[in-house]
């Protein structure tokens, strides 16, 4: 049941309890002075968790954080599928983050079929525009 907060100018502070299906009203009776109270809005109290794999999404700015998100989701997804994992070491996130970091810099060229097929649609391309 949602918790609607109210406050009266004499006694303070009160929270009343309502079903979803009633409606919030403006005002509520004091509980002690049964004065009319105010209704006061509050932020929802509510905690917002990021995924596994969104955090990974979160961490591909740079190659030590994306690192060490991969790192501890492999050792999570593992572990939750009951395999027994050392956990990630710095020295291990670190060796990650200087192979991604490489791998961003030098990226591997096309493979040959993609190069292949590449070189057709060009060629197919310049003979219609010719």
């Amino acid at each position: 049941m949602p918790t609607q907060e109210y406050h009266c100018d004499r006694d303070g502070p009160f929270d009343i309890h309502l079903t979803f299906a009633e409606d919030v009203p403006e005002t509520y009776p004091c509980l002690t002075c049964k004065e009319e109270g105010r209704h006061i809005l509050r932020a929802p109290a509510c905690k917002f968790e990021y995924t596994w794999n969104d955090q990974a999404n979160e961490a591909r700015r740079d190659p030590y954080t994306q690192a060490r998100a991969q790192s501890w989701n492999m050792y999570n997804e593992q572990r939750d599928m009951g395999v027994r994992l050392d956990k990630p070491t710095e020295e291990s996130i670190q060796g990650a983050a200087a192979a991604l970091d490489h791998s961003e810099r030098h990226p591997k060229p096309p493979a040959p079929i993609q190069q292949r097929d590449f070189a057709r649609k060009n060629h197919k391309n310049q003979k219609t525009t010719a």
